[in-house]
């Protein structure tokens, strides 16, 4: 989803905080569960973090349908895709850092500027192929204890400085935290609206 210029305005983040806050809140002003993506990409590079294609995977409770990937890419709609249950079987979810952090709740960071030809998954291939120059996978962990996964890739050549991991991880973690009530309800609101 592209915005105006005036639609981007009112996004423009006074700081982390306020975007933490709007999810903590739920994303109560992202219309359908891809503006959810789609509003926090236009809050962070508002805000300078340099993002290049960040993606979101959530699974389902779909009887088809395993999970469903959120892509955005500046200045396009956010793709969707849903990933049928065999998919799972497939080597390039198995062998994964999706998986890694899914089943560990641990993010992951690889450098992908680094050693050309390592990169240990065919979506780090594709990434570095396209220029990229560093990956986050994060983990998140919605209300009801299920892990689903962000990832956060970039362009910018040295990788995302240090301010800028620090500011994703203020993001990817901004539901967690104990028994907070305000908190537990913003992110079931957000959970039930991924899902859908």
């Amino acid at each position: 989803m592209a915005f105006t210029e005036g639609e981007r305005e009112q996004y423009r983040p006074a700081g982390d905080r306020r975007d933490a806050d709007w999810l903590i809140d739920g994303a109560r002003s992202a219309a359908a569960p891809q503006q959810v993506l789609a509003v926090l990409c236009e809050r962070l590079v508002a805000a300078g973090v340099p993002l290049g294609r960040p993606a979101v995977f959530v699974r389902t409770l779909q009887p088809e349908v395993a999970g469903r990937r959120f892509i955005w890419r500046q200045g396009e709609d956010v793709g969707i895709s849903d990933l049928p249950y065999e998919g799972l079987q497939q080597p390039e979810y198995r062998d994964g850092i999706f998986l890694r952090v899914v089943e560990t709740a641990a993010p992951v960071r690889r450098r992908l500027d680094a050693a050309p030809g390592t990169a240990d998954s065919a979506v780090l291939a594709q990434l570095r192929e396209q220029g990229a120059t560093d990956y986050v996978a994060s983990p998140l962990v919605f209300s009801d204890g299920t892990i689903h996964a962000a990832t956060w890739a970039t362009k910018q050549p040295g990788g995302f400085a240090e301010e800028e991991i620090a500011a994703i991880k203020a993001i990817v973690t901004a539901g967690e935290g104990g028994r907070n009530p305000r908190r537990a309800a913003g992110r079931q609101h957000l959970a039930r609206r991924l899902c859908r």
